[in-house]
Order: C-alpha cells, then sequence, then structure tokens
C-alpha cells in the first residue's frame, strides 16, 4: 500500500527513459530515487503537522523543513526536465544538508535535533547504492558539523532561537530520523532488491542462450565442449588418484544427417530446419539423461555416451538410427525419408575431447562412403 501511493512519483521518470525496452535497469534507478525522494518529503510533511498541532507555531524548524520539501520536489522535477539522476539527488542533497545546518545554527548549534535529521542522510542515500553520492555526502556533512562546532565553541554563531524547541519537538525530530532512514532507506532498498533480482534473472537467461543452441533447443557446441570436457576431466583426475578406479566407458557419437543439402536444395531451408527440428527431437528422446547431446552446427550433433563396453555402445548407435529412419517428414504434402550415419569413438585415459572428436569425424566418413543410414566404430591399431 505504501509503495503503491508513492508510486506516483513514477510519472517523472523521463519517457525517453520510460519508452525504451531496453533501459529496465536505468528505470528501475529512477524509481528508487524518485520513490526515496517522495517518502522522505511526506516523512517531513507529517513532521510539520506534528509540529503545528504540539509546537509554538512561531518555531523556526516548521518553516525549514517545509523550504526543504520543496526544494526536494525540485530534486525530482529535475529528474524529469534533466533526465538525469546524479544532478538532481546531489542538489537535493546539498540544499538538505545546507536548510538543516542552518536550522542547527538557530536551534542549538551542535546540540540541535536537526543534528539527528542530518545525521541520518547518509543511511538513507547508503540503501540507494551510490557510493560516489555517499562519500560526497558524509564529508559535507562532517565539514558543516565541525564548522558548527568551532563557530558555536568560539562563540561565533549563539543560538537565535533555543527556546522554541521543547521536550516534545526535539522528540518529534528524533522519531523524524528514525523514519526518515526507516521509509527512505526500505524504498530505495527495495528498488535495488528489484534491479539485482532483475540482473540476476537476466544474467541466467543470457549464460542460458549463450549455451542453447535456439533452432532445435539442444546445446550448442561451446556448452557441449564445456560439459563434456568436465566429464573426461572427472575420469582423468578419478584414474590418476585411484589406480584401481574402475573408470567409466565414455563413447562419443558423431552424427550427420544423410542428404541434407540435397533436402534444402529441394524443399528450401526453411524445410531443412523443420528436419533439424525433428532429428534433434528424436535424438533427444533416444539419449540418456546423463548423457550429454547437442548440435555441432549445420546437420551435425554429438552425444557423449556412457556404455559398459563396445558393443553396448553400437546398440546404443542403432538405436538412435533406427529412431530418426522411422520419422514421418512431411514436406509440402510430400513424404520425406530422413537418415543419419553415425560414427563412434570411445575414450582412453590420457586422451582429451579433441582427440574423441577427430576419431569420430573418421569412422562418421567411413560410414557415409559405405553407403550412409549406419553405425561406424573406430578401432585402434
Amino acid at each position: 500500500m505504501w509503495l503503491k501511493f508513492i508510486g506516483f512519483t513514477d510519472y517523472f521518470i523521463p519517457h525517453i527513459v520510460s519508452n525504451n525496452p531496453e533501459s529496465n535497469l536505468l528505470i528501475r534507478r529512477f524509481k528508487g530515487a524518485s520513490r526515496m525522494l517522495w517518502a522522505i518529503n511526506f516523512n517531513i510533511l507529517f513532521m510539520v503537522v506534528i509540529f503545528y498541532v504540539f509546537e509554538d507555531i512561531s518555531s523556526p524548524v516548521p518553516v525549514i523543513l517545509i523550504i526543504d520539501v520543496l526544494c526536494i520536489f525540485l530534486g525530482i522535477l529535475m529528474m524529469y526536465v534533466f533526465r538525469s539522476l546524479t544532478a538532481p539527488i546531489l542538489f537535493t542533497l546539498i540544499s538538505t544538508v545546507f536548510l538543516l545546518s542552518y536550522g542547527m545554527v538557530i536551534t542549538g548549534g551542535i546540540s540541535s535535533p536537526f543534528t539527528f535529521l542530518i545525521i541520518s542522510l547518509p543511511i538513507v542515500v547508503l540503501t540507494f547504492g551510490d557510493s560516489r553520492i555517499f562519500v560526497s555526502l558524509c564529508i559535507s556533512i562532517a565539514i558543516f558539523l565541525v564548522t558548527i562546532f568551532l563557530a558555536q565553541s568560539i562563540g561565533w554563531i549563539p543560538p537565535e532561537h533555543p527556546e522554541t524547541l521543547t521536550k516534545t519537538g526535539q522528540f518529534i525530530l528524533l522519531t523524524g530520523a528514525l523514519s526518515h532512514s526507516l521509509f527512505g532507506g526500505l524504498v530505495a532498498k527495495q528498488q535495488i532488491k528489484d534491479v539485482q533480482s532483475q540482473l540476476q534473472d537476466e544474467r541466467e537467461v543470457a549464460i542460458k542462450e549463450s549455451r542453447v543452441d535456439l533452432l532445435t533447443g539442444l546445446l550448442n557446441r561451446r556448452a557441449f565442449v564445456e560439459d563434456a570436457g568436465k566429464i573426461i576431466a572427472r575420469e582423468e583426475r578419478n584414474n590418476l588418484e585411484n589406480k584401481k578406479y574402475n573408470n567409466k566407458l565414455i563413447y562419443l557419437a558423431m552424427i550427420d544427417i544423410d542428404f541434407f543439402k540435397k533436402v534444402n536444395d529441394t524443399y528450401g531451408h526453411s524445410a531443412g530446419d523443420d528436419v533439424l527440428i525433428e532429428v534433434a527431437k528424436s535424438l533427444k528422446g533416444s539419449t540418456r539423461e546423463f548423457e550429454v547431446l547437442a548440435r555441432l552446427g549445420g546437420e551435425e550433433f554429438v552425444i557423449l555416451l556412457e556404455c559398459n563396453n563396445p558393443q553396448r555402445a553400437i546398440d546404443a548407435g542403432e538405436r538412435i538410427r533406427a529412431n530418426v529412419e522411422g520419422l514421418k517428414c512431411t514436406i509440402n504434402e510430400t513424404n520425406v525419408r530422413v537418415t543419419i550415419s553415425i560414427g563412434i569413438s570411445s575414450w582412453e585415459v590420457g586422451e582429451n575431447l579433441d582427440v574423441l572428436l577427430i576419431n569420430a569425424d573418421k569412422v562418421l566418413y567411413k560410414a557415409k562412403d559405405s553407403g550412409r543410414n549406419r553405425v561406424v566404430m573406430y578401432y585402434r591399431d
């Protein structure tokens, strides 16, 4: 409810920002800044009302606070006009520090209740997450406080209206300082959390998209190299650490769609994409969850298999080949027969993924040269 009430400040986000679908992060920062400033403004206005109810209306405190409200609202307007965050926030902070410092001078110097308000400002800005503004604000406040303390110590700025603030008034300002940090800080913190959550989601999507072949939904070459490389490195490490380790038998199946160029030339690239999608679905249905399936590029696919012995690997390849051969691909009301050739190579300790790929590619060409639509195993001399 609170956020909905202060949400009207979203109208002060420049149109050039809000109308840009690629500037979500910037929109969030504008929202955080405008909502934080308005939360502080609303808090100050509430304090002014309390002052007029419980304090002497001739007190200079409400007047100073009202002027500060106008300065902060002017800062919100500056965001809209100048399409900037840093300048408006600096303007509102500098004007607030100046006004509160003036209030300290005329209501008690360094012991003024205004001190609570001015010290609460860095806490609010810190939650906004801009370290440069935070450091600048802390330095300026420190300079103001030291200057006021020294001037008060040597009698240069005797308080003009120390009697106008009762204990009630001091309590109001102290409560206001705490609520500054609470409301303004919570609003800014919520916006920061939203930004961080959005960034995390976008980062995860970007990572996923960088690993996925957009046409088939399978892993791409980059993802396959990463995942298969990790599996091989793990098995290599296990063998080195334990000489009696019964290593898993890893096989790599290189797959190529037969006469794919003919499909593209005869029916068009759109039909070729349909064939790739259907073959990918068949391969995925034929692959176990712990095996790594990917599209290397073009009409080439690859699977990292785990089998007990070479014959099991050949049987797996034959099952994959038969499933693809059984596909019913209809293109322009014409049934197109799709087959694949498969070359399989086995991994041995000391070999990396590149060796597996080279060996599998060699026997894949043998499969294609010997008639296609078949599985060929690589055997070492």
